[in-house]
């Protein structure tokens, strides 16, 4: 049973990382247009995060998790990773 399961996360896999290049009417994004969109995404958030305030924008619960990270950070708490298998293994 375990190899089938294998098997099925395999192919659910695939499918999701080609959503990206078939989502959009078929086309696809390239690379260069995900990029911009990522882009643009951060910096609307960004805005908004200074217009209208964290507090508003996310619950307590994330606004906790983000601020225990950011002081992780600070006190060295975390290693820096440079590829999947770093953050992985």
């Amino acid at each position: 049973m375990p190899a089938i399961k294998e098997k099925n996360q395999s192919r659910t896999q695939g499918r999701r990382l080609n959503r990206a290049t078939t989502k959009a009417n078929g086309k696809g994004l390239s690379d260069a247009q995900l990029a911009i969109l990522l882009d643009a995404y951060q910096t609307m958030g960004k805005m908004l995060e200074t217009l209208v305030g964290r507090e508003r924008l996310y619950r307590p619960q994330f606004l906790k998790g983000l601020e225990n990270a950011l002081q992780d950070v600070a006190m060295g708490r975390t290693q820096e990773v440079k590829t999947f298998e770093d953050f992985a293994g």
